[in-house]
């Protein structure tokens, strides 16, 4: 499974890798990438197929959450709005803009197993999604 990851918080994007490291996803065979905003990930990795994408909301002066129409555009996959806020408002306005929902940052930033629990998730809803689109 190969996921992007987007946030303009270096230390955090950091973090996310070593948890993921930590949490042994070569066991779950995760390919992480990220990047600072949603511009350079258009730009590195525009042509790259992901099969996830997970968008920080707070991206500086455009919500990630507004961004969402302009991935799923390109990857043709799912992509999660990640928030250090969430709330019932903006799950609501992430699903509505096309997101699969809403993941919490404290929740995967908890620890590494938060993290390869939260990328397990996606892959069932991925799953379930294609076996009902089957």
């Amino acid at each position: 499974m190969k996921v992007l990851y987007i946030d303009d918080d270096a230390d955090t994007r950091y973090l996310m890798r070593e948890l993921l490291a930590d949490a042994g996803k070569e066991v779950l065979r995760i390919e992480w990438q990220d990047a600072s905003g949603v511009e350079e990930a258009l730009e590195l990795n525009g042509t790259e197929p992901f099969d996830a994408v997970l968008v920080d909301n707070r991206l500086g002066g455009r919500p990630g959450v507004d961004q969402v129409g302009r991935l799923r555009d390109r990857w043709r996959c799912p992509v999660w709005v990640v928030s250090g806020v969430p709330t019932r408002a903006l799950e609501e306005q992430a699903v509505a803009a096309g997101a699969e929902g809403l993941l919490s940052k404290d929740e995967l930033l908890a620890d590494g197993r938060s993290l390869s629990q939260a990328i397990v998730r996606i892959i069932v809803r991925m799953k379930e999604a294609h076996a009902g689109g089957s």
